[in-house]
């Protein structure tokens, strides 16, 4: 709906965007902020916003205007939970990484299920950093410390695990899955066959920074990653391949400090959330700088959706 939310953890708020980056409304979402938090945020496809407390870990629900829908009490309460996701009936699944585990919850705030074992056995984790689902319904969960992906049908089933690097996760519109990892970005297929790995320490054209730590895939396949030790974005083809990149240490126009979040929309623009410069940057698809939004006091921005 050409809307863009901003998780303020310092200001413990969300805030509310047109694309164009008019500010339209804000409301309260989180009580308190840890070192990473305000990094769970997420959209339905009615509109309601779904934001992550990260002191008690509490997920809750607002409308798309900032009021409180009442559930249940809904926690990922292990502690440390970074991934939400929302599939295309409203259930939430929660990315529980203290907890090893991951939950699934109702639109209405009724917990399904808990996978919830700690090991190395197929459906067991060793902190679950992030979950992402694919066109099916199918559930991948970057196993961390397993140094692998799992995943499960909408029903928790074990599917498939494969090896590889247990770091946030993005799925193209072919199911494909994308895992970024310190220097380097790895690709599987949607049945976990290995298809290329790309990334190495350092500052030239397709190597990351150790703190490279965001990635988004757009809708033609594009690779986006926040290289935010090199205090920029690069972009690459679904194969790996450099596109371009953008971005350099900065307070100007396309410049950051410390680059967090970036998420992509429907026409190909790229939005990036500077935690440290306390903004929002939106791009075309070629990195071409369009616009920044400090508004109403935006203070470490880290969650987009």
């Amino acid at each position: 709906n050409n809307l863009v939310y901003v998780l303020d953890s310092r200001n413990l708020r969300t805030l509310k965007f047109d694309t164009e980056g008019e500010y339209l409304a804000q409301w309260q979402s989180i009580d308190s902020v840890t070192d990473f938090g305000g990094v769970g945020i997420a959209v339905d496809q009615q509109g309601d916003v779904y934001v992550r407390n990260t002191t008690d870990n509490e997920i809750r629900k607002f409308t798309g205007d900032g009021v409180r829908i009442p559930l249940p009490t809904l926690y990922c309460t292990g502690g440390g939970s970074f991934g939400i996701a929302i599939d295309s009936n409203g259930y939430i699944y929660c990315a529980d990484f203290h907890g090893n585990r991951v939950e699934k919850i109702s639109p209405d705030g009724i917990q399904n299920w808990i996978w919830s074992s700690t090991g190395t056995e197929n459906g067991y984790f060793d902190e679950a950093v992030d979950v992402a689902l694919d066109s099916n319904g199918n559930v991948s969960v970057a196993d961390q410390n397993n140094a692998r992906i799992q995943k499960f049908d909408s029903l928790g089933n074990f599917i498939s695990a494969w090896q590889g690097p247990g770091g946030p996760i993005a799925i193209d519109t072919s199911d494909n899955v994308y895992v970024m990892c310190g220097s380097f970005v790895s690709k599987y297929d949607a049945n976990g066959g290995f298809i290329t790995e790309w990334g190495s320490e350092g500052t030239g054209d397709g190597q990351f920074s150790e703190t490279a730590i965001g990635i988004a895939v757009d809708d033609d396949g594009y690779v986006y990653v926040v290289d935010a030790g090199n205090y920029r974005i690069q972009k690459f083809t679904s194969e790996g391949k450099f596109v371009t990149k953008w971005g350099s240490e900065g307070t100007g126009n396309g410049q950051f400090i410390l680059p967090w979040a970036v998420d992509v929309d429907s026409n190909g623009n790229v939005y990036v959330t500077d935690s440290d410069q306390s903004n929002v940057q939106k791009f075309t698809t070629d990195g071409e700088f369009v616009a920044k939004w400090e508004e109403q006091g935006i203070a470490a921005p880290r969650g987009i959706a």
